[in-house]
């Protein structure tokens, strides 16, 4: 069994993640906010599933701090990252914000992140201001799709007819 160490982790969630997301938003497995966590937690999880002492929590609600987070990265019972995950915004809200930032304070979280999914490009409007105790713990930033809807489209449906399989040319009816 190999430890798994914060640092790792952390780099993973900053960097990594954000480049398998990435990837599988081309590869069309990610159509709306819930993919994002889904696909989000199955990626955390095969990082984590070495080291038992690692949880991942997705959708978890806090009496603490009031808030649903939509993924809640613990280490021995301690809430060690935070991650919320949004679709087609342009920017982080003040609910969000503040959902991060009661994370931080009442359950302790060293370091939250904030994803925003871009499912056509479009302009994502990165936090300018951050405060004092946001400086080195809260990290925002946006994944787009390289191609436009319509391209995405076209790449779906030609990938839905080579997986295809032929019935009639393996002789049956195909029902």
């Amino acid at each position: 069994m190999r430890i798994v160490q914060l640092s790792e982790v952390q780099y993973f969630v900053k960097h990594t993640l954000k480049s398998k997301l990435q990837k599988d938003l081309c590869d069309l497995r990610i159509l709306k906010e819930s993919d994002v966590e889904c696909c989000a937690y199955y990626h955390l999880r095969r990082l984590l599933k070495v080291d038992a002492n690692w949880r991942v929590f997705a959708r978890k609600f806090s009496p603490q701090t009031g808030y649903y987070t939509d993924l809640v990265i613990f280490h021995l019972k301690k809430a060690e990252i935070a991650i919320e995950i949004k679709w087609g915004k342009k920017g982080i809200s003040k609910k969000d914000r503040k959902a991060l930032a009661s994370v931080r304070k009442h359950l302790g979280a060293k370091k939250t992140y904030f994803y925003c999914i871009m499912p056509d490009a479009s302009p994502y409007k990165r936090l300018r201001q951050k405060k004092e105790v946001e400086k080195y713990r809260f990290l925002n930033g946006s994944l787009t799709s390289a191609m436009t809807p319509k391209r995405r489209l076209k790449n779906f449906r030609s990938s839905e007819e080579s997986s295809a399989f032929d019935w009639r040319r393996a002789g049956g009816s195909g029902f």
